[in-house]
């Protein structure tokens, strides 16, 4: 994935983003439908993040991260078949730290 903004690779595995920052990819939807999971959580409680995920232009959730430990988001999206970007994002006036572990999209 394409990160852009301010964000640390936490591990092989993980990528934290703060404000601003985000993680991109290009998928192909062969299927009407797919669905994207994202494993995330927040390292600061205290300061809670957000996340926003888009496909392509399109506004799928804005979603409060509280969870201290990774949990699954589970996200089911009608589409065109084609190319379409994938961004998860962190808002830019969010004050917390979101680390992503796993982004993976299924299609039926």
């Amino acid at each position: 994935m394409l990160v852009t903004g301010p964000a640390a690779k936490a591990d092989e595995q993980m990528m934290c983003l703060i404000a601003g920052a985000s993680l991109q990819a290009t998928v192909w939807a062969h299927e009407r439908s797919v669905t994207i999971v994202v494993v995330a959580f927040t390292p600061t409680p205290p300061k809670p993040s957000g996340m926003m995920v888009f496909f392509d232009s399109q506004l799928i959730a804005m979603d409060p991260m509280t969870a201290v430990q990774p949990v699954a988001f589970v996200y089911r999206v009608a589409t065109e078949h084609g190319e379409r970007v994938l961004r998860v994002m962190v808002p830019g006036i969010s004050p917390g730290v979101l680390c992503v572990r796993q982004v993976v999209v299924t299609q039926p």
